[in-house]
């Protein structure tokens, strides 16, 4: 997610592609098939994945307190309401599936962080299935610590959503937008159904 006009994460140039397809597949209204990217065999910046299971385990031990605040809440009040439960885990290990970090970036993952960019997600390993069997999520402090609590909830929301297979959305009002600010924390319906058909 970012403040003006870079994408936030590694799906910028997909999502583009995958934004026009949406219009000829489903037009207007329907359900935007863009923004689920399923299984994709990819471990890279440079391409979103699904996680490899519903049972979410995020190592949120780089993070500060007020952004496990953050991501506690978006665990609680947008994933676990899905088919997908998250855990908190102490430790991380080659099968955790999220390690959450946060630190002040100026250029990761081939981002330039100083344009704007609050967070990115990246697939590091994959399994035989091609899901994603670990994500890093990146939170950037530069941003975050000039914004609020409701700002904070958004961005870990919308992160999640990335370490889940969700890719950007057009629509303003969604969470999945990618640009700041948002008009919600929570993911609508059409986030959660893309959510709770594939996990």
């Amino acid at each position: 997610m970012t403040r003006k006009s870079n994408h936030c994460t590694v799906a910028a140039g997909m999502f583009a592609s995958l934004l026009a397809a949406a219009f000829v597949l489903s037009g207007p209204g329907s359900a935007e098939a863009y923004n689920w990217v399923g299984a994709t065999n990819t471990a890279t910046c440079s391409q979103l994945n699904m996680a490899d299971n519903a049972s979410h385990n995020i190592y949120q031990g780089g993070l500060r307190v007020d952004t496990v605040a953050a991501l506690t809440w978006a665990r609680t009040n947008v994933v676990d309401p899905t088919n997908v439960n998250t855990n908190a885990v102490s430790t991380s290990t080659s099968t955790t599936d999220v390690i959450a970090v946060n630190n002040y970036y100026t250029n990761e993952c081939g981002h330039n962080w100083a344009s704007g960019v609050f967070g990115a997600v990246s697939c590091h390993s994959v399994t035989a299935s091609g899901r994603c069997q670990q994500h890093y999520m990146r939170i950037n402090l530069t941003y975050m610590d000039s914004e609020g609590t409701s700002t904070e909830r958004a961005v870990l929301a919308h992160e999640m959503g990335h370490t889940l297979g969700l890719a950007h959305r057009s629509e303003t009002y969604a969470n999945m937008y990618p640009y700041w600010p948002q008009a919600t924390a929570y993911w609508d319906s059409h986030d959660v159904g893309h959510i709770n058909t594939n996990y």
